[in-house]
């Protein structure tokens, strides 16, 4: 099996929590990433979403929002902030961080699915791999 080492942004909060729960199991954080991208990735997932025709998604129960927005504006083609979850039903006994928090990552999941879908191919990798740290920390956080 070929290995290929990639490069993640992750911002400071997703860092230092990777960092924890490294430290926690023992492990160093690039390991603990890498085995967190590859569970993502093995989890058996539809070829492409309804919503979005020829974007992979790695999260089958997600399910974006568009906005439809009026021309007349002066802000056309710009993602509007939104306080519409982009997925199913959130669990009432989240506290208001966490459920913030869970709001921060699928908005990062759905412009990183825009992005993957419009990307040139040798960057859709980077990408996904992206969507899949962010897929799991979500599956971590709920």
């Amino acid at each position: 099996m070929e290995i290929k080492q990639v490069t993640i942004e992750l911002n400071e909060e997703t860092i230092r929590r990777l960092e924890e729960k490294a430290l926690q199991s023992g492990r160093k954080p690039e390991t603990l990433a890498a085995d967190l991208v590859e569970t993502g990735l093995k989890k058996d997932v539809p070829p492409s979403s309804p919503g979005l025709p020829g974007v992979t998604m790695l999260k089958d129960s997600f399910e974006p929002v568009l906005q439809v927005t009026d021309k007349t504006g002066g802000d056309i083609g710009l993602i509007k902030a939104s306080t519409t979850t982009l997925s199913g039903p959130a669990k009432t006994e989240l506290p208001p961080e966490r459920l913030q928090r869970k709001a921060e990552i699928e908005a990062k999941m759905h412009e990183l699915s825009l992005v993957i879908e419009t990307a040139e191919e040798a960057d859709k990798e980077k990408y996904a791999m992206q969507y899949a740290i962010l897929a799991a920390e979500l599956d971590a956080l709920i």
